[in-house]
């Protein structure tokens, strides 16, 4: 924990999306801006399902650890409805799930090996996405 990879992954989360905002500028570009968000929805759609097979396959997936779905889960799923149709309620509730479940679950994340591990790729795709 905060070793060189965690804190990169960390700040990636924080500066990438305000670089490729700045850099688009969705409202001069829209049909860009729109293939970038559906983009990311799939990527985001694509990690969590891998996240959830990586779960299973190691035997982690199960009523105690992952079922029913962690907030962080739901975070993922208002983001995604929010990339696919913006509207206010669902980027409200993306937001605030972020800030209550992904962001402490990068500060202190329940990942045993470094980059580019598998478990650390998919661990920080799923919460910084």
């Amino acid at each position: 924990m905060f070793g060189a990879s965690h804190l990169t992954a960390v700040v990636a989360s924080f500066v990438l999306p305000v670089v490729v905002v700045a850099a688009i500028r969705p409202r001069a570009h829209p049909s860009f801006d729109r293939a970038l968000r559906w983009s990311l929805a799939a990527l985001l759609t694509a990690n969590w399902v891998a996240w959830m097979s990586f779960l299973y396959f190691k035997g982690w997936l199960g009523l105690g650890n992952e079922l029913p779905l962690n907030l962080c889960d739901l975070a993922t799923v208002a983001t995604v409805v929010t990339l696919v149709y913006p509207n206010q309620r669902s980027y409200e509730l993306a937001y605030f799930w972020a800030l209550a479940a992904t962001l402490q679950g990068m500060m202190t994340p329940d990942v045993k090996n470094e980059f580019p591990d598998i478990d650390f790729v998919l661990f920080f795709v799923f919460h910084g996405g």
